[in-house]
């Protein structure tokens, strides 16, 4: 699993986990969270971590990983199918990446556009609903989660804070600061024309983004990994496992940022 920073363009690996987790954040803890995240990203390089660290790193892949299912699963009304939705997803995503990157990186440069023009057409459906006196800056910050989104391999990258501020912008102008508040938002959009309302469209946006972060995380791995990765990924998502969201971005700091910058070595070509 190499780490690397993302090419320029949508995030599309990176943009529904950033709906799930900045919304209904505090902005000025988003752009707190997103500058820290950003100076961690400047003291690594390029490099190829040791074997035994790759297998780390597709440890702690599976705990994050179960959390993606999660929201997915979350990002559906009523949520009779959300085991189903998660396991899917999960399928598919190795199912793609056994084809190598070329392949997860090809779904990411086509899905990735419909994932963007789905977000913002909630986003934008959601405008008129801002009041004014909401935007002003509250204290606290995001939670931990957030943070670890940022730090991902590959999907985390330094403007991903400027991807993160619209989502909690706009939920905080709406005055939403629930639990899934991306969805929740787009109950109270009123929409455009006679659509009345854009739960489905926003819970599509995110299904297809979370796959999409899945299949980048997956796709990073090596065949032998990604097996045993994918296996205990979907365990510990049937176990209804749940990780605090700061130990997730302490590990995630951990294993793919300051470990390999301990324990670099040059790329042998």
């Amino acid at each position: 699993m190499k780490g690397g920073k993302e090419k320029g363009g949508i995030p599309a690996g990176s943009l529904a986990a950033l709906a799930q987790t900045a919304a209904g954040a505090p902005w000025p803890g988003v752009l707190l969270m997103s500058a820290g995240a950003a100076m961690l990203q400047k003291l690594t390089i390029e490099q190829s971590p040791p074997r035994w660290l790759q297998t780390v790193q597709s440890l702690w892949s599976a705990f994050l990983l179960s959390q993606v299912l999660t929201w997915a699963g979350e990002s559906w009304p009523g949520g009779e199918n959300r085991i189903w939705i998660g396991l899917i997803l999960l399928l598919l995503a190795w199912w793609l990446t056994r084809k190598g990157r070329e392949a997860a990186a090809a779904a990411s440069g086509v899905l990735g556009i419909l994932e963007l023009g789905l977000l913002a057409a909630v986003l934008l459906g959601s405008v008129r609903e801002i009041k004014p006196e909401n935007l002003l800056p509250a204290r606290g910050l995001p939670d931990g989660w957030l943070l670890a989104v940022l730090l991902l391999p590959g999907i985390g990258q330094k403007r991903n804070g400027l991807w993160a501020l619209p989502f909690s912008l706009v939920t905080a102008g709406v005055g939403v600061c629930r639990a899934n508040a991306f969805w929740q938002m787009s109950r109270c959009a009123s929409g455009f024309g006679s659509v009345r309302r854009l739960e489905s469209l926003a819970a599509t946006g995110l299904t297809i983004g979370l796959f999409l972060t899945a299949a980048e995380l997956l796709s990073r791995e090596n065949d032998t990994d990604r097996l045993w990765s994918a296996a205990l990924t979907a365990g510990l998502f049937l176990s209804g496992f749940h990780l605090n969201g700061w130990i997730a971005a302490a590990g995630a700091a951990l294993v793919w940022w300051i470990l390999p910058l301990i324990f670099r070595r040059k790329v042998i070509i």
